[in-house]
């Protein structure tokens, strides 16, 4: 499963003619309920068509426009490539469908754009995020989501440090054991064990960590490329510290998962993970919430989506805090949102719209907690740029 990226956000939110329907459906990956897999897409799709009708379009041209749709539910070699959830993006001459992490409704959306807020998760780090178990024998590079972890090939990325530093020193690096302090003979120091007749200073010991933790930054920065999903870094205290040092990547947590990763489990790194990073959420949430504060009285802020949207659109916003299942139906007019009294054919969602421009354009994208009522019963909350 290929978790979608930032790339494919923006392609989706590019603007196209006519109607767009998104459709997303959990998914049975096991066992005999995954025939009701093509059943439950054809009754969304039907779904869908009531909508189009109901907001106006012909029975006719809507049954032709939804076929890429329908030509799915036989397709079983399709089906054959399950995971937990369907993403399907369809508008005129256009199909997109992506397998993803588990959702937690199956929802139809008819609009004059595709909703993008349940993939917002997978690529703001909202529900998906690296882990990197780094020690100086080994390194392991996970993706993961909530429920899943997959081990990504690192190719220009020396496999431990000996790989690394192998053309400087090779005789040292054979002699360097990661072994916790006070564990085997020879020289002890902070930063591991050197076994043999040979002395090393703490500082050239950390120089030649630091050389390794660099060239694997580097590696990184080629598979990480424009991501903006959180890195949990796995490893003891004095390797974490110096990856730290060296690292330039912007959305490195600052909080780690302590301890020596070799031989610990993807899944399990992948959970104490997942917990460093809702607490993180939990802190980015009352963390805005004081900002906005401060802000909306000096006209840095708004909770009005019209407002909102307008400063997305104008790339102004520098945060933004929304309820996930929030619709607030409208159009946009010369640069102004107009919030719809009913919604009508071509209407889009303003939630989504801004919460897409402000991701798009670089702000900071969190979304409120299951059960979380913003203030005012506010769709939204934003801080403005200026």
């Amino acid at each position: 499963m290929e978790v979608p990226s930032l790339q494919d956000v923006e392609s989706l939110a590019a603007e196209r003619p006519g109607p767009h329907v998104s459709i997303f459906l959990p998914v049975e990956t096991a066992g005999p309920q995954t025939r009701q897999n093509a059943a439950r897409l054809k009754n969304l799709v039907r779904a869908a068509e009531e909508q189009m009708v109901g907001l106006g379009m012909r029975g006719t041209e809507v049954r032709d426009f939804l076929e890429p749709v329908r030509a799915l539910e036989d397709d079983a070699a399709f089906w054959d490539e399950r995971e937990p959830s369907l993403g399907i993006y369809l508008a005129p001459g256009f199909l997109k469908t992506y397998w993803l992490p588990r959702l937690p409704d199956e929802s139809v959306h008819v609009s004059g754009r595709f909703c993008l807020k349940p993939l917002v998760g997978l690529v703001a780090g909202q529900e998906a995020f690296y882990v990197l178990a780094l020690s100086m024998n080994d390194l392991r590079f996970f993706r993961c989501t909530r429920f899943s972890e997959r081990e990504l090939a690192l190719p220009d990325v020396p496999r431990n440090m000996a790989a690394a530093l192998w053309p400087d020193q090779p005789e040292r690096e054979q002699q360097f054991r990661n072994q916790p302090v006070g564990q085997a003979s020879g020289k002890q120091g902070e930063f591991g064990v050197f076994h043999g007749s040979g002395d090393i200073a703490d500082d050239e010991t950390k120089d030649r960590i630091l050389r390794y933790c660099q060239q694997v930054d580097r590696g990184l920065e080629h598979v990480l490329g424009r991501s903006r999903l959180p890195l949990v870094l796995a490893g003891v205290d004095y390797v974490q510290a110096i990856y730290r040092q060296a690292s330039g990547y912007r959305y490195l947590l600052d909080q780690g998962i302590k301890g020596n990763p070799d031989g610990v489990r993807g899944e399990e790194l992948r959970e104490k993970a997942w917990q460093l990073l809702a607490e993180s959420r939990d802190r980015a949430r009352g963390e805005f919430l004081e900002r906005f504060g401060a802000s909306i009285g000096l006209g840095r802020a708004a909770d009005r989506i019209d407002a909102i949207v307008e400063a997305a659109l104008q790339g102004r916003v520098q945060a933004i805090l929304f309820d996930p299942k929030a619709l607030v139906w409208g159009t946009i007019v010369d640069g102004d949102a107009v919030v719809s009294a009913e919604r009508r054919l071509g209407d889009v969602d303003l939630v989504d719209l801004a919460v897409v421009r402000t991701l798009l354009a670089g702000g900071d994208v969190i979304a409120a907690g299951d059960g979380d009522a913003l203030p005012g019963g506010a769709p939204a909350l934003a801080i403005f740029r200026y």
